[in-house]
């Protein structure tokens, strides 16, 4: 007996019986896929097999991730959507092992997403994200390509400065906290209660 779950809604029933037959032509596709991924990026291999199967695991879990070009949070729920400073680690992580045309086309997203309150921050996330993307692959090419979506984060790290100080604006504490700033009560002094 198979059982079949549907991560994504289906307009109507679907039009198939799940036999062994159509369920081993399914897994065989998705092994060869998951196989197609691995073979793409950088090999290594360690003595430890709880160690390799860890690491593919790990890959093909980043990849099931993206969406399109667009390298989400989390999948199949409310976060499935594009943060940028998770979203940057994780496409740092396939660059790393050797996944540059994945890479490639994911940074795009990133640096066009803006989200207010945060605007400065996403900025200094972004320019490191392609100087990571540089610095790794060389391809200064592709840096000036892009340079009508970096050159407006440059701006703004710039032009948002206070003139005194030269710090950026205060802005909200975290994504999904629009205080500006954590106020605490005052830690006690030796001696007090």
């Amino acid at each position: 007996m198979h059982l079949a779950v549907f991560t994504k809604p289906m307009p109507s029933a679907p039009d198939f019986r799940l036999t062994p037959a159509v369920y081993n032509k399914h897994r065989e596709n998705c092994e060869q896929t998951r196989q197609s991924l691995l073979d793409r990026g950088m090999q290594v291999e360690t003595p430890e097999a709880v160690v390799n199967n860890a690491r593919r695991a790990r890959l093909i879990g980043t990849f099931s991730l993206v969406k399109g070009d667009i390298m989400c949070y989390s999948a199949q729920n409310q976060y499935e959507k594009l943060y940028v400073g998770e979203g940057s680690d994780a496409i740092r992580s396939l660059l790393l092992w050797g996944y540059e045309d994945d890479a490639k086309r994911m940074i795009p997203p990133v640096l066009e997403s803006a989200r207010q309150g945060l605007m400065c921050h996403r900025a200094g996330i972004k320019l490191q994200l392609l100087n990571h993307y540089f610095w790794l692959t060389r391809e200064a090419e592709y840096v000036r390509a892009e340079q009508h979506r970096w050159l407006p984060e440059v701006q703004r790290i710039l032009s948002d400065r206070a003139p005194k100080t030269g710090l950026l604006p205060r802005e909200r504490y975290r994504g999904d906290v629009g205080t500006l700033f954590i106020t605490c009560a005052p830690m006690p002094t030796l001696g007090e209660g």
